[in-house]
């Protein structure tokens, strides 16, 4: 009888995809703006940022430099994790979809082979639209796609989980008259998964969602946003409500315009500018594990 190991194979197709993996840096992701953080001087207690990485991926991006291959560790766990996460999301707008018929929008991708060129229905509505009752071929095989944002001065981008009209949606309170506001039913949602430990202590976002959350109403014009945290080892949920924060993204959008400006250009000496670090010593854990700390500390 054959003896096989199944997570040595598993492994190693999935270091393989994470080699491969062609999500787009040239622009500034929503969720790791304030995500690789590191206490700066003057900052306000409690507030973090560290964007020496983000201008790093921007440059390899665009073949600025090049990363030895060698140097880039992958962990197949966090690899599933992250694939837990996103499966996660699947399932979350399965349930909206099905609770709510007409409430989740989006974009939404006729899986019928007989399309020679990609039906998407929405993609020519900022905020996308909600899912049809059947594809123009006569099939029901729709498939949702996340709505993407881009803003050119600031240079963020970044796809939402899902956009909910709260006007459909059953379980709700105190919704405008659509010619009043019509910016006041859409909600924008995001969705994260957290280790029971965290999850156990969390009251509010975490200070990097909530900026993402912040960038994703900039960007999609909207003035509500809602996290939905799911514990991973029982699928406890916890639901927190944001409202747009005109000060505080006045603050982040400066900051982002400065990166543009930085990223963009270089000095008299023809070369590219960095921030400044995050970290005083090369041996902190966060610099040994990123993947730009030998250009960094070169």
């Amino acid at each position: 009888m054959p003896t096989i190991n199944l997570l040595k194979g598993v492994n190693g197709y999935l270091e393989e995809k994470a080699k491969k993996n062609d999500r787009d840096y040239t622009y500034f992701h929503a969720s790791s703006w304030d995500f690789c953080r590191a206490r700066d001087e003057g900052d306000t207690p409690g507030m973090y940022k560290h964007h020496r990485q983000v201008a790093y991926s921007v440059y390899e991006a665009h073949k600025y430099i090049q990363i030895d291959p060698k140097l880039v560790k992958i962990n197949p766990g966090l690899e599933r994790i992250f694939d837990n996460g996103h499966w996660a999301h699947d399932r979350w707008r399965h349930y909206l979809e099905n609770t709510a018929p007409g409430a989740l929008w989006g974009r939404w991708m006729c899986k019928n082979p007989i399309h020679k060129e990609p039906k998407v229905y929405g993609a020519d509505k900022k905020l996308g639209c909600p899912k049809p009752d059947v594809c123009e071929c006569g099939q029901n095989m729709l498939a949702y796609q996340e709505v993407g944002f881009s803003d050119k001065e600031t240079l963020w981008g970044g796809h939402v989980d899902a956009i909910i009209d709260a006007r459909r949606w059953p379980y709700k309170k105190g919704v405008a008259k659509e010619e009043k506001d019509p910016q006041s039913f859409f909600v924008v949602v995001d969705f994260k998964t957290m280790n029971p430990f965290s999850f156990k202590a969390l009251e509010e976002p975490k200070p990097e969602h909530k900026t993402q959350m912040q960038i994703y109403l900039y960007l999609s014009g909207l003035k509500l946003g809602k996290f939905v945290y799911e514990n991973k080892a029982d699928q406890t949920v916890k639901e927190f409500v944001v409202d747009f924060d005109e000060e505080l993204m006045e603050k982040k959008r400066q900051e982002a315009i400065f990166m543009n400006h930085l990223v963009n250009h270089t000095n008299s000496k023809g070369n590219h500018v960095l921030p400044k670090r995050g970290f005083e010593e090369k041996d902190n854990k966060t610099c040994l594990q990123c993947k730009f700390k030998e250009h960094c500390w070169a």
